[in-house]
């Protein structure tokens, strides 16, 4: 997704696929979370019902997900995740003119695959 590296590191595969609990946080988290210190290797619990403590290896730029006019993005925890099926970002100045010409690829090749929003 070409999301900058500040600090640390991202996710090892093998880390992943063993169930290691690293995960990497947004700069704006690491600011809410450990203001003034290095988060690097600071325990996070990502959600308030989860019972894993996870270590925080690496900090990343911050990126608006769901609305572009938004003045600050969110603070963002990105879990591991090893998954079966790929995930695919298309990123063109003509995306509303190449939408349905993917939309139908997609349906045809992996028929059970999600379909997001078109920026």
């Amino acid at each position: 997704m070409g999301i900058e590296l500040r600090q640390g590191r991202l996710f090892d595969r093998i880390e992943e696929e063993q169930g290691i609990p690293n995960v990497v946080i947004s700069q704006s988290a690491a600011q809410m979370l450990y203001p003034g210190q290095d988060p690097i290797n600071k325990q996070v619990r990502p959600a308030a019902t989860a019972q894993t403590w996870y270590a925080v290896i690496g900090v990343v730029e911050d990126v608006k997900v769901d609305d572009l006019r938004k003045r600050s993005p969110d603070p963002m925890v990105y879990l591991p995740g090893v998954s079966l099926s790929p995930a695919y970002v298309m990123k063109s100045t003509r995306a509303d003119q190449l939408a349905p010409e993917v939309r139908t690829i997609i349906r045809e090749v992996a028929p059970e695959s999600p379909m997001y929003r078109i920026f």
